[in-house]
């Protein structure tokens, strides 16, 4: 059963989730030369797999909060069953998987994200956190399809934008704190 929760609350808990993934996804893809197939695979699904299970850790410990359940379907089980299929295909060693891979996801959940930020209050600061987000991956999948097919390329570019997501979303979490203080101040002086 859906129940209310504050949109800005679960936003910087699923921030704080998405820049803890991202960030150990940016350490393992620019700190270390990964040129075998198989262990990139590896890590872009397991990345995936941890990424859509936290999230929906996430939206589960806020009460399963309504008007979140097409952003979960299209950023956190994509990303689970996308990750879960790289993992299973990881002996093959493809590159054309792991770029698949990479695409749809991005696609798919930087589309969920727009859409996410376009369904918020446009008084909301997390409005334009949602939106930059989704852009942001949209065009981190369409480098992907222009980058050579190779993995230390396409897990580079991975870390790369993984970078750039962690400091984003701390930065995003951060600024819109203030707000939720703002609002639990105020909810303690009315009452």
């Amino acid at each position: 059963m859906s129940t209310p929760a504050d949109p800005v609350r679960v936003s910087i808990r699923l921030n704080v989730a998405s820049a803890a993934t991202a960030a150990v996804l940016a350490v393992l893809s620019i700190f270390n030369r990964i040129e075998d197939p198989e262990v990139g695979l590896a890590v872009w699904g397991g990345f995936l797999v941890i990424v859509g299970t936290a999230h929906t850790s996430v939206l589960i410990a806020s009460g399963r909060p309504s008007g979140w359940w097409s952003w979960w379907v299209g950023h956190s089980l994509t990303a689970v069953l996308i990750g879960a299929f790289t993992l299973w295909f990881v002996p093959s060693g493809s590159i054309a998987l792991l770029t698949w891979s990479i695409v749809v996801w991005s696609v798919v959940s930087g589309g969920a994200s727009v859409v996410q930020g376009f369904r918020q209050d446009p008084a909301l600061s997390i409005r334009s956190d949602w939106i930059s987000l989704g852009v942001g991956t949209l065009f981190f999948g369409l480098l992907v399809l222009i980058v050579p097919p190779e993995v230390y390329w396409l897990l580079g570019l991975a870390g790369v934008w993984a970078a750039m997501v962690t400091v984003f979303l701390v930065i995003a979490a951060l600024s819109a704190r203030p707000g939720v203080t703002g609002q639990n101040g105020a909810g303690e002086d009315d009452q």
